[in-house]
């Protein structure tokens, strides 16, 4: 439980250090840097919802289905560890139908 805290705090320390450096210092991949901010801001609060979860589970002797915390948690944590994917698959999509090549080094569309 604590550990599944501590390696979310950490995860979001390395997230906003990623968003840091997409917005800060001149580099040559800033929506790369701020993609991996957001996959690692999803890991963080999957992994925080996981604390909350086992936490709950412990409280309640291990009662999962009855939890109120198991209904906002687990699809919580979904959509964490989901929405960077999905993001990142419109992004690719949306660049190939407009006719683009995409960059994944970049994290851009290259447009002719």
């Amino acid at each position: 439980m604590l550990t599944a805290f501590a390696g979310g705090l950490y995860l979001l320390n390395s997230a906003l250090f990623c968003a840091w450096v997409s917005g800060g210092p001149p580099n040559k991949y800033p929506k790369a840097w701020l993609q991996y901010s957001y996959i690692y801001f999803g890991y963080s609060g999957a992994l925080i919802s996981l604390g909350i979860l086992v936490f709950a589970a412990l409280r309640e002797k291990f009662n999962w289905k009855r939890s109120v915390a198991f209904y906002l948690c687990v699809p919580t944590i979904i959509y964490c560890l989901a929405a960077p994917k999905v993001r990142e698959y419109t992004l690719i999509d949306k660049c190939l139908d407009s006719g683009g090549r995409w960059d994944k080094q970049s994290f851009t569309c290259q447009t002719k």
